[in-house]
């Protein structure tokens, strides 16, 4: 049985970077897989860029904006929390994924 695979982004005014780390996710050739994107009080468009996104995107997707700002700890943390995977991974959202990123990281779990 697949395991199912939370990846959780954070994001602070990276509007310009996040499409393209966006796109590599939802590209991986490992399908049991959700997006957890943590919005960490943006001010530079991101918020609507991440409804558009999920609107277009088939991939299981949570987003979620901090009413302040709470640095990547506490913003993982918030991730955490709305995960729903039995492994969980991070990422930038300056950081374009390899394909083979999630299924060779199941692999190790096998």
């Amino acid at each position: 049985m697949a395991k199912r695979v939370s990846i959780i982004v954070i994001t602070y005014n990276a509007g310009d970077d996040l499409k393209e780390c966006l796109d590599s996710l939802e590209k991986q050739d490992y399908y049991e897989k959700e997006i957890v994107v943590v919005n960490d009080a943006s001010t530079d468009g991101t918020l609507e860029f991440l409804q558009h996104f999920k609107d277009q995107t088939e991939v299981e997707m949570i987003t979620v904006t901090n009413e302040t700002n709470l640095g990547v700890a506490g913003s993982r943390n918030v991730g955490i929390g709305l995960a729903s995977g039995a492994i969980i991974t991070f990422t930038d959202s300056d950081c374009i994924a390899d394909r083979k990123w999630l299924s060779e990281l199941v692999r190790i779990y096998d």
